[in-house]
């Protein structure tokens, strides 16, 4: 099992974006993965900007030179920004979305990095049965899936709450969308947040056992305090060490952490934090 930390490309710093749950990118990445393994992590996941202005060849230069890891490709600030869904009314924004995350899993395929797809999958169509936008979804990724294997690369869902979208919403969704592409290229991302407000955290980390390629867990460790009196993180790290799980855990530094306390002082207690729940409970 690897650790991650949700980080975001310089890109989004350098547009003033505030991103106060990751860790700034150093201008060149190499800082950031220096940064990180000197705490004990085995990576970072990236929240990237648009990929027509994501400067891949820094990007590749520093993961050769620190031989750091990145555990996922993040698209939520570029399809906001931008207004994109896979599913949108519009046929141009439509097939830009397409496009673009297509553009996302060739950048990562060289090194083993899959496209995280999310809020990008877009919101069932207004006016018409749920069951034609998941069908038309499934075309979609079914060419995305036949992408990923010509490049080598793959890509991964997450099911987010219906207080966001209104399609995929659970862990049952996503092994059904899963299913009905078909692919080995295209697994499942579980965010603990999401699942605590869909179904039973527990129950769908066992359901999702044969899918999973990662899991976010929820906020960093100011926060767990708060979050502990609603997941029973040993538990959930229980049930995971029962399954094999063998993929990258990830998590955010804390929203609610005092500003006068260094990032890299935030980004050693949560890993002190994430780690001795790993080795007490998963090991």
């Amino acid at each position: 099992m690897k650790i991650a930390v949700f980080s975001a490309c310089r890109e989004l710093f350098d547009e003033g974006k505030a991103y106060q749950d990751a860790v700034r990118c150093s201008e060149d990445y190499c800082g950031t993965l220096e940064q990180v393994r000197a705490c004990g992590l085995d990576g970072i996941e990236l929240a990237t900007c648009d990929p027509r202005a994501f400067d891949t060849e820094i990007f590749e230069n520093a993961l050769q030179t620190t031989g750091g890891q990145v555990s996922m490709f993040g698209n939520y600030y570029w399809c906001t920004k931008n207004d994109l869904s896979m599913l949108s009314p519009d046929d141009k924004k439509a097939e830009l979305a397409v496009d673009l995350f297509k553009k996302m899993i060739r950048i990562g395929a060289a090194h083993g990095i899959p496209a995280g797809l999310g809020r990008l999958k877009g919101s069932a169509i207004p006016g018409k049965p749920v069951r034609y936008s998941l069908d038309r979804l499934t075309e979609i990724l079914k060419d995305v899936a036949d992408y990923a294997r010509r490049v080598n690369g793959f890509f991964c869902i997450e099911p987010q709450n219906r207080f966001g979208m209104n399609l995929i919403n659970s862990t049952d969704d996503g092994i059904q969308i899963i299913d009905r592409v078909g692919s080995d290229r295209f697994k499942l991302t579980m965010d603990l947040q999401h699942m605590y407000i869909e179904e039973d955290v527990l129950e769908g980390l066992y359901k999702g056992r044969d899918y999973i390629y990662n899991l976010h867990l929820m906020e960093g460790y100011d926060d767990m305090e708060e979050q502990c009196a609603k997941i029973d993180f040993p538990k959930v790290m229980k049930v995971l060490s029962s399954t094999g799980f063998d993929g990258w855990i990830s998590f955010t530094l804390p929203r609610t952490a005092s500003k006068d306390v260094a990032q890299l002082e935030h980004l050693k207690n949560c890993t002190k934090f994430v780690k001795q729940l790993l080795e007490t409970y998963f090991f």
